[in-house]
């Protein structure tokens, strides 16, 4: 009866424009699941549920049937403050969960004081074949073991975690990013002596970058390990010359920033500028791509693949951006080649959207781009932010 109740207090919670925003966060999670609360009104419900002991009957109620009440379950199970009954819960949980957010929220305050309890679980964890599992278990040794508890033994086990799956590896690499911010000497020989995956590697080095605890120096080093990946083929359709490269793979560099500096555009200036100076992956992050669409030494499109663009902060990535066709190649839909590109790069990665932010209105809707929301950049201003959903 009590979970009839929690559910109609969800939908009061219901913030309409939220959820559509969210919906563009959470691809692994059917859009009919998300009734859209606010994470700060689900946390204080979380503890008013804990506070008044009315949560028995909802946290058993397995599986839930919305997004929503999967968060407030992982907000309630972070709140209770007895190890044993919290783990209880934890376990029946863990197997239903099924997206990267309601991973992540779960974080019990009373593990802290029990990590000596904690670590056979999170060893059991880290052996499991279930995508969210693993991350959740990856994700408690980098919380609670990274500090005077660390053992550099930990590093070993995360390396040797093999998956396909794009959220276990951004967990790996969020965990040796944290690492190499805390426990430097540790854990950049993993980096030197390349013992990731080339895309953890990559993305490891690209979060210690942007973050604020690894020293200047540090990155400064980390950035010369970085793992350039082997120049892929031109991407081309039969019969016609035209070909999709990608910039720093193509062997021309000092032609294509010839070619792009024509361009009549100020964010064109800047992108040379950012070329030219060095400054291209600190704007856009390490793991960053510029495509170019050319005929023969002609330039007639270009756009960027990033994890990083003007909305800034956010959880959306990755974004295609410095949008642009030269003015004698416009009326052609030429910049759809670039855009199925940026899709095709993306979907190897284990993407399930991309995402564009722009002023522009009723453009991009012909490509197949879905209005999102709208989000201050780094500008000042306010930009629309689009969707294109991977297949």
């Amino acid at each position: 009866m009590m979970s009839v109740e929690i559910r109609k207090e969800l939908f009061r919670l219901q913030d309409k424009e939220y959820r559509e925003f969210q919906l563009g966060l959470l691809p692994t999670v059917a859009p009919e699941r998300v009734i859209g609360v606010r994470t700060p009104l689900l946390r204080r419900y979380a503890k008013r549920l804990v506070r008044e002991g009315g949560a028995e009957d909802f946290l058993t109620g397995l599986p839930h049937e919305y997004f929503d009440e999967d968060q407030l379950h992982a907000f309630i199970i972070s709140e209770l403050r007895d190890f044993d009954v919290c783990l209880d819960k934890l376990e029946r949980f863990l197997p239903f969960i099924d997206n990267w957010a309601t991973c992540d929220q779960l974080s019990p305050k009373v593990f802290k004081k029990n990590r000596e309890r904690l670590l056979p679980r999170v060893e059991s964890w880290l052996s499991s074949d279930r995508t969210y599992t693993l991350r959740f278990g990856i994700g408690m040794l980098m919380e609670h073991f990274l500090d005077e508890d660390f053992d550099a033994a930990y590093l070993d086990k995360l390396a040797a975690v093999s998956s396909p799956e794009y959220y276990v590896n951004m967990m790996r690499a969020w965990y040796f990013a944290t690492a190499l911010a805390k426990q430097y000497e540790a854990a950049v020989p993993f980096i030197e002596e390349k013992r990731l995956d080339v895309w953890t590697h990559n993305k490891t080095i690209q979060k210690a970058v942007e973050s604020f605890r690894v020293t200047p120096e540090h990155k400064e080093y980390l950035k010369s390990l970085r793992i350039k990946g082997p120049a892929r083929g031109a991407s081309s359709r039969g019969g016609d010359s035209l070909k999709v490269i990608e910039y720093f793979a193509s062997g021309r560099k000092e032609h294509w920033l010839g070619e792009i500096a024509k361009s009549d555009w100020r964010a064109g200036a800047y992108l040379c500028r950012i070329l030219s100076g060095g400054g291209f992956f600190d704007a856009l992050g390490e793991g960053a791509e510029l495509l170019l669409l050319t005929k023969g030494d002609a330039l007639l499109s270009f756009c960027t693949l990033s994890d990083k663009d003007c909305v800034q902060p956010t959880e959306l990535a990755p974004w295609v951006g410095f949008v642009y066709t030269f003015p004698a190649f416009r009326g052609k839909r030429l910049i759809g080649r670039l855009f199925e590109e940026a899709e095709r790069r993306a979907k190897e990665r284990g993407r399930r959207a991309l995402y564009l932010a722009t002023d522009h209105e009723g453009l991009y809707e012909k490509y197949g781009w879905e209005y999102l929301t709208r989000a201050k950049d780094i500008h000042g201003g306010v930009s629309r932010v689009y969707i294109k959903k991977i297949s």
